[in-house]
This record gives C-alpha cells, structure tokens and sequence, in this order.
C-alpha cells in the first residue's frame, strides 16, 4: 500500500501499539501525541492521506485540532478517524473530514476496516 497515516495519541504504548499494527498492514506511519505536532506534521513533507485521532490530549485537544483542519484545509485530501474512549459519535461524524469515529478499546479488525474505508474514500 506505502499510505501515509497520521496518528495522533497522547498515550505512549498505545500509540507504539498503533504504529505496528499499521506497519504490519503496509501503511507508513508518521506519529505525532497532541494536536498542535499533527498540525506540524500536516504541514510538512508527505501528507498523509489518513489521520487517526485521540480527542483527549494536552497542549491541543482532537477537538481543537478537528476545528483547526476545519478552518485551514490540509493541501491533500484528508480522512479522519476518531479513536476516544469518549465519543459523542454523531458530533464527531457530522464533521466533513471524518469519516468515522470509534470507541476505545478498538478491536484491531474493527481499526483495520476504519482506515481501508478511509482510504478507498479518497479515491
């Protein structure tokens, strides 16, 4: 596959966790643990095409960062999804970038089909 995705969680292991279960899929991983670094990250070198967002996180919130995309577009398409351990789904969803939004603890079958959804919606 070789697409990039974004993951942005505060949480140390967990984000590890997601970066080899994405690397094992064939994806390229960039990481970033709050919003403010995935804005940095949106702006430089290859965007990724996905972005798997925690909400909960310091210095700038999934919230704020969901805001952000929204106000100042990525250059390339992006599709977001939501991982939280608390999810007000249909706000997160009725958001344009996102396409869908998941309770923490995902099952990685359940992650896995998100971010192939994900992908095939940009094509």
């Amino acid at each position: 596959m070789g697409t990039h995705v974004l993951v942005v969680e505060d949480e140390a292991d967990l984000r590890t966790a997601l970066v080899e279960l994405l690397s094992i899929w064939g994806y390229r991983v960039i990481t970033a643990c709050d919003g403010r670094e995935a804005l940095e990250r949106l702006g430089v070198g290859k965007e990724p095409v996905v972005m798997l967002l925690d909400l909960q996180m310091p210095v700038m919130t999934g919230d704020e960062l969901l805001d952000e995309v929204s106000r100042h577009p990525p250059g390339r398409p992006l599709r977001i999804v939501v991982l939280s351990a608390n999810l007000d789904v249909h706000r997160r969803e009725s958001h344009g970038h996102v396409t869908v939004a998941l309770n923490k603890p995902v099952l990685p079958e359940r992650l896995h089909a998100s971010v192939e959804s994900a992908v095939h919606a940009l094509e």
